[in-house]
Order: C-alpha cells, then sequence, then structure tokens
C-alpha cells in the first residue's frame, strides 16, 4: 500500500458540502479584512476576485461521497466545544500567556475603526499582523459590545475545529475509525517530558514543556489549537483538503483561493503548506485550463494586496540561519548540532518512520512533511523562532493523520509503535489542559491591550506595528474610542504572564 488510496475518495472533479464550508470560512474573513480597512478601489476588485473564486468552487459542488451520520457530527461538535472551551476562547477558564497577544489584537481591532493606530496609548502606529483568524469575531463584537468577545470568538473557532474535522474523516472508509479521529490526532505530541528530563531546561509558563531544547519548538496538536488557533486552524483545514483533493481537478481551482487565504490567518502555516500545495498541483496537472489560469490570476490581485500589508516593516524582525542567531535569549541553550539531532529524534523522526511504513516510503506527501521537518529547523525568523514553532504545523498535521489512516488497517506492530508515540507524548496536552482546568483566570479580553504589552515589552513591537502607513490601508473616519482605564476596566500587567 505504496499510497492509502481511500484517503483520496472523491470524485475526480467535485467537492463535497463541507469541503466547500471549509473553503468558506478561510476566505471569508479575506474578504471582510478588504472591505473593512482597505481603501476603495483595493477593496472592490478584491472582493470581486474573491467572489469569483468562490463561485468557481460551488460550481464543483457534487454528490457527498462519504456520508457523516448525525451522531458523528454531534460528537465534533462536542469534542471541539471541549478543546476550546479548554483553550480559554470561551473566557471561563485561565488562558495561556499568548492570549495577551490575542487579545491585545482584538482590542486594538474592536478601539479603533481601521488599522491606523490612533487610539491613545498606541503611538499612532499601524497594525501589520495576519488578521485571518480575528476579523470575524472582531467586527461581530463592534456590532454587539465587548462582552460578546469571548463567545463570538470561541464559536468561530469552534465551527473551524469542527469543520476540520468533518473533512478529514472523509480520509478514510471505515466509518467507526472517523470516531478516534479527535483524540488521535489532538493527543499526537513529541517527547517533551523526555527532552526535558534530558536537558533540565523548560521556558515559558507553569506545565508548558515543549521548549525544553531551548532554541525551537515544534508544538503538539492540542498545544497549536490552545495557543495559536490562526495557525493551527489554517494548517489543518489547508492539509485536510489537500489530502482529500490530492487526485482531484477542483483542486487546481481551490489551492489558489485557499492558498491566498491562508496567508492572511498564518503566513507561517502558509509557507509549510506550500510544498504540499504544489505537490497537488503537479500531481492535477493534466487537468489545466484557461478556466484555471484565470483563477489563478485573479487570486495574485488579492496576493499583491495582502503581500503589501504583511511585507511593511518587517526589517526589523530577527531572521538568519540558526547558528548566527545562536541563543533566543540570555541564559537559554543555544544551537548545536548535537542539540538539532536529539530534538528531530524525540520530535519527528518516531512519527516520520510510522508513517514512511505505512506507505513504503513511497507517499510524496509523507516524503514533503518529513524533509520540512528535517530541514526547516536551521533557518529561524521572529522572535521566539515563530517559523518553526507554526510554520511546522501542515507537516505535522499531515503525519497525524496519515498515522491515523494506516493503523486502521496496520499490523499490532504498527499499533503498537503508534499506541507509544501517544503515550510517551501524553504529559505535554495533560499538562496544558491541567493548567487551564486548575489554574486562576489568565488575561482576558476587556483587561489587555498594546499599549500595556509594549509598555514591559518593547523589543515586541517590530512584530505587530509600523509606524509608516501603507497607502493602501483607508484612512479613519471617526474618532477613536476611550482608553481601556476610561471604561472602568482593570489593565494586565503583561510581565505577571511568561513569554508572548
Amino acid at each position: 500500500m505504496a499510497e492509502l488510496s481511500h484517503r483520496y475518495k472523491s470524485s475526480n472533479d467535485s467537492l463535497t458540502r463541507v469541503e466547500f464550508a471549509a473553503i468558506v470560512y478561510l476566505t471569508l474573513p479575506v474578504a471582510l479584512f478588504f472591505v473593512a480597512y482597505m481603501r476603495v478601489q483595493i477593496w472592490v476588485p478584491a472582493v470581486a476576485c474573491i467572489a469569483f473564486a468562490l463561485a468557481r468552487c460551488a460550481k464543483r459542488l457534487g454528490p457527498t461521497l462519504v456520508h457523516q451520520s448525525r451522531f458523528l457530527g454531534l460528537y465534533f461538535w462536542m469534542i471541539s466545544a471541549a478543546t476550546v472551551f479548554a483553550s480559554g476562547a470561551f473566557g471561563l477558564v485561565h488562558t495561556n500567556s499568548d492570549w495577551i497577544k490575542h487579545f491585545a489584537v482584538f482590542r486594538f481591532l474592536i478601539d479603533n475603526d481601521s488599522l491606523v493606530g490612533i487610539a491613545s496609548g498606541y503611538d499612532g502606529g499601524t497594525l501589520r499582523y495576519y488578521l485571518g483568524w480575528y476579523v470575524v469575531p472582531a467586527l461581530l463584537t463592534k456590532i454587539f459590545s465587548v462582552q460578546a468577545l469571548s463567545f463570538l470568538l470561541g464559536s468561530w473557532t469552534t465551527i473551524g475545529l469542527y469543520l476540520f474535522f468533518s473533512v478529514a474523516s472523509a480520509l478514510t472508509n471505515r466509518p467507526r475509525w472517523r470516531y478516534a479521529l479527535p483524540l488521535a490526532f489532538l493527543l499526537f505530541s513529541g517527547s517533551d517530558a523526555i527532552g526535558t528530563a534530558i536537558t533540565g531546561f523548560r521556558m515559558g509558563p507553569i506545565y508548558h514543556i515543549e521548549w525544553w531544547s531551548g532554541w525551537i519548538e515544534f508544538g503538539s496538536n492540542y498545544t497549536d489549537i490552545t495557543w495559536a488557533p490562526q495557525h493551527a486552524l489554517s494548517a489543518w483545514l489547508g492539509v485536510a483538503l489537500a489530502l482529500r483533493l490530492v487526485s482531484n481537478a477542483s483542486s487546481l481551482i481551490v489551492i489558489p483561493v485557499v492558498t491566498t487565504a491562508v496567508i492572511l490567518w498564518s503566513p507561517f502555516s502558509a509557507i509549510g503548506l506550500t510544498p504540499l500545495f504544489l505537490y497537488v498541483l503537479w500531481r492535477n496537472r493534466k487537468e489545466f485550463t484557461w478556466e484555471v489560469l484565470f483563477s489563478a490570476l485573479s487570486m495574485l490581485v488579492v496576493l499583491a494586496a495582502i503581500a503589501r500589508y504583511l511585507r511593511a516593516g518587517t526589517e526589523d524582525i530577527p531572521f538568519d540561519a540558526v547558528w548566527n542567531l545562536r541563543c533566543l535569549g540570555q541564559g537559554r541553550p543555544c544551537y548545536s548540532f548535537f542539540g538539532y539531532l536529539l530534538f528531530v529524534a524525540l520530535e519527528v523522526v518516531p512519527a516520520i518512520l510510522i508513517c514512511q511504513t505505512i506507505t513504503k516510503w513511497r507517499d510524496g506527501m509523507v516524503w514533503i512533511a518529513s524533509l520540512t521537518l528535517l530541514g526547516m529547523p536551521f533557518v529561524s525568523f521572529g522572535a521566539f523562532n515563530d517559523l518553526n514553532l507554526h510554520g511546522s504545523i501542515p507537516a505535522l498535521a499531515l503525519l497525524s493523520l496519515t498515522a491515523w489512516q494506516g493503523i486502521a488497517r496496520g499490523t499490532v506492530w504498527l499499533r503498537a509503535a503508534f499506541a507509544a508515540v501517544v503515550i510517551v507524548g501524553l504529559p505535554t496536552p495533560i499538562q496544558e489542559i491541567r493548567r487551564a482546568l486548575w489554574m486562576k483566570k489568565g488575561p482576558t479580553s476587556t483587561d489587555t491591550n498594546f499599549a500595556y504589552v509594549f509598555e514591559h515589552d518593547a523589543w515586541l513591537r517590530p512584530q505587530y506595528m509600523i509606524d509608516k502607513i501603507p497607502w493602501i490601508i483607508r484612512r479613519p473616519y471617526t474618532a477613536p474610542h476611550a482608553r481601556p482605564e476610561e471604561r472602568g476596566h482593570e489593565v494586565v500587567d503583561p510581565t505577571r504572564h511568561s513569554h508572548l
């Protein structure tokens, strides 16, 4: 079984309703972003191009070949809601330190009429950040109130996770095996507990054990959805669609629009998805038509505007070979080749061996994921090596899904190996769940903003703010709202939390 043939069980040129819903989920925020924050001469053609691409995708809707029972759908909803609840997105349990950043971005979008930082305390800066996940909850919060943000944010994230499980569940033709997908996927992790025991190093908040190497982290699937939903959801949906459409001519229409959307959700996820997407396009190259070319060219219009926005001011963000940057901070372990070998041995090699054995070393997508994870650590970008932290998510997700698919028909030894990998990695998600459920509440949407983040961590400002406003962003029409303290909210001191 060189290829997981049931992975590609779809019509030769059609999309299912849930696949189309996943495409809309990724693309809708991009259209709203242009309408809400871009000049009219920019957003009108961009939205027209997005609408055309979605219309081409809708034209490809066909029969659902893999039917999902109502009970399975309810099961996916329950698992998705419980996972998002434990992340703190609904505002009812402890939120980890990355939510300082998330809530600061939301408050900036809510407190300002455009991306221009005219509100008092923002120093006139312009927000430059990948906003795909943030746009819909932020705009709905403007309509309702800031008190509704947690519910809106939790609901929006739950929808995305449900769509991922629904699309990915069609990758197997064994109905009962689909029930194992959420737990097998979310609990899949590297051997962080062993790494921590070897190096004796830990960075981050209590119970977070994934920075044991000191200079790099590949997050577990559960960690990714609870710390960085914008990166996780875009990467996971992209991988699930790639696996479903790898032998489907519809991929030639879908991939350009999904790639463009994912870039606004997470440029790092887009980097990790690019080699997988190129492989899918190459597999379907014989189905190329003028319609496909025109659809791809229309997406370039949207992509050009997004790139102009995201590239502004990026020269201030650290980027180099990992051996030149050496350390992420004082007192932390630095890169070494031995450290690299130890890292890949504990984080990726077991999963690679399981997946390569399942596919008999002849599956192109598994090879791409394997080489990506082995080569990515040598380049560093961002204050906390963000390229590796988030760019690895697509490849790790693909290995997780491949292992879940393969062991359904695998040998006893393969199943035992997969069970061993999950068991050894269990401390990572268990510790994250433990912090969320047993600790007091962390930062909330009403007590965090960028003004106070930068007051204590000014060196983070280049990752979020630029001073020169790109011409494509529209100017605000009304006066800014009051600062948080003028509304009677307590403002969180970011120094009480760990790194962002």
